[in-house]
């Protein structure tokens, strides 16, 4: 069990890292896909702007605590103590909830941008009409906020689960030890 827990923790800790710099890509993206938004639907790009931010945030939130772990050591521990299982429960724990609002509020907007959309392909078809631009509503953006953030709660959970194995596997042979060494005192 430890060689898959030591084999499962790096991928995972890439997949981390690459799912919040993901979500600052998307929230880059995001914005600059939605600006005609502002035309037609202001409420609703209100609404879009307040999830490009929470998207960002998400992706500097996650960062910094893959920053932490790797300074505090515990990605690269051998053995891990109470307070690394606490900080990678906690920094997880975290990123999911953020992960959750994201996922809620885009399952939220998704709807109402579907609603919008024959009103927004009309406004880009005139603004193309009058300009060299390509611009196609579509709800590309959220749908892959939605994926992004189903990914990132996974990504998390096992992160979790080799944790807490990781640690247990620690308590255990940290326990042999001990007995080892009463039964050499002996």
């Amino acid at each position: 069990m430890n060689k898959i827990v030591e084999k499962a923790k790096k991928p995972l800790l890439c997949a981390f890292l690459v799912l919040y710099v993901l979500y600052i890509i998307l929230a880059v993206t995001y914005f600059t896909s939605n600006y005609w938004l502002q035309e037609t639907n202001f409420e609703l790009f209100s609404e879009m702007q307040d999830l490009n931010d929470m998207l960002l945030y998400v992706g500097i939130i996650g960062i910094c605590c893959f920053a932490v772990m790797a300074i505090v050591g515990s990605i690269s521990r051998r053995y891990y103590y109470l307070s690394n299982l606490i900080f990678n429960i906690a920094a997880c724990v975290v990123a999911m909830v953020f992960a959750l609002i994201v996922l809620i509020q885009q399952m939220d907007v998704l709807p109402k941008f579907e609603q919008a959309l024959p009103e927004l392909k009309d406004f880009t078809d005139l603004m193309q009409a009058s300009s060299t631009s390509k611009i196609t509503p579509s709800n590309i953006y959220i749908v892959l906020a939605i994926v992004l953030s189903i990914v990132c709660v996974v990504v998390c959970v096992l992160f979790i689960a080799t944790t807490v194995i990781k640690y247990f596997e620690t308590v255990s042979r940290e326990k042999q030890r001990k007995a080892q060494m009463e039964v050499a005192k002996e």
